[in-house]
């Protein structure tokens, strides 16, 4: 049974109300019927106790329950009280692991001791999701300035030896110049991923939703990235049916967002590989897949973030995979953000060894 401060307090009121009903009983008989049934007490020795020492007698003892009564619910409340201040004291000195005893079935101050763990709970878990993302904050400066001066020391080398007159034929001075574009490109996508997901945080990428053919976005992300799959010797197909219907999307986002899938299932993909890319239409939205035949994400980068989706999603994370091949981690945090941005939701399979499969759904369009 749950006993609440008020049930306590009303006890204790009861019980004063009782003692003070029989005093006025036994006042009534005493003096008012000094004739009628008279209340007697046994005593000892000497001669009974005289009427007025019994009223006296009776009235001392409602006082002291009364007061005894009080003291004790004052006490336990102000024990309890005195317990909760400490523990915020010990929560406020950085000692996240105090918490207070308490009662499920217990009065107010059990539940606003429940309320205070539940609240010590909820402050641990964010501050150790703050600790996570500081530190991927630093891991990520960390690695953009890897990934910044890996490319640029190797535009700064081919261009001192095209200077210096080492590329001596058409060949060589082709492949140093080849290395050159090839690192300024890599520059301008980390660039630009930094740019838009600065702008996402912030609120303030724009989106123009408007009806738009998948298929037409992706035949142009096939134009730009299709070059680069082949130099890796990696295979690419589409399986899109003959009528794909308009989703209410963004242009330029969704170009980013097959983009970035593109070119991560190529970086992942060996030689000889395999991607393809698939689009069917499900009830009243379409769904994109982008499968590769890479080594797949281990058990531990898909294991659920904060959001409820695999770490690989999560900003600035990047698996032990992506370390080994450089990047800011940030190509699928944005795929990520862009998608659910434009009322569409993101989803992705994969098995160590087997590849990864990463596909979105976003709704059709609707004219009206």
């Amino acid at each position: 049974m749950k006993h609440s401060i008020r049930f306590q307090l009303t006890l204790t009121y009861v019980i004063g109300v009782i003692m003070a009903v029989l005093l006025a009983y036994a006042t009534f008989h005493i003096i008012v019927e000094p004739w009628s049934v008279r209340l007697t007490l046994p005593f000892v020795s000497g001669s009974p106790p005289n009427d007025f020492d019994f009223l006296f007698r009776l009235l001392i003892s409602a006082i002291v329950v009364s007061v005894l009564l009080g003291a004790l619910m004052a006490h336990n409340m102000t024990h309890r009280i005195a317990g909760l201040a400490a523990a915020a004291k010990s929560i406020a000195a950085g000692n996240l692991v105090t918490r207070v005893p308490t009662n499920p079935l217990g009065d107010e101050l059990d539940l606003l001791g429940t309320t205070f763990n539940e609240m010590s709970d909820r402050l641990s878990e964010s501050l150790a999701q703050q600790k996570k993302l500081e530190q991927a904050r630093r891991e990520l400066v960390a690695n953009v300035a890897h990934d910044l001066r890996t490319p640029l020391a190797a535009v700064q080398a081919a261009v001192e030896a095209l200077d210096e007159g080492v590329a001596t034929d058409e060949t060589t001075s082709a492949r140093y110049r080849t290395a050159i574009g090839q690192q300024t490109r890599h520059l301008g996508r980390l660039i630009d991923d930094l740019f838009a997901l600065s702008q996402l945080q912030a609120g303030q990428f724009e989106l123009r939703l408007e009806a738009v053919y998948l298929e037409n976005v992706l035949q142009d992300c096939l134009a730009g990235l299709m070059p680069q799959a082949e130099r890796a010797g990696i295979t690419m197909s589409v399986d899109l049916p003959a009528m794909l219907p308009p989703v209410r999307a963004d242009r330029h986002a969704m170009r980013r967002v097959l983009n970035n899938l593109i070119h991560n299932a190529i970086e992942f993909t060996p030689a000889h590989g395999t991607i393809t890319l698939t689009g069917t239409s499900i009830d009243h939205s379409v769904e994109i897949q982008v499968c590769d035949t890479g080594p797949g994400i281990s058990p531990e980068d898909m294991e659920p973030g904060a959001d409820g989706l695999p770490r690989v999603f999560d900003r600035f994370y990047r698996g032990d995979k992506a370390r080994s091949r450089g990047g800011g981690g940030l190509g699928l945090t944005i795929v990520k953000e862009l998608v659910q941005a434009q009322g569409g939701q993101i989803s992705i399979k994969s098995k160590p060894g087997e590849g990864t499969s990463i596909g979105f759904t976003l709704p059709v369009y609707q004219p009206n």
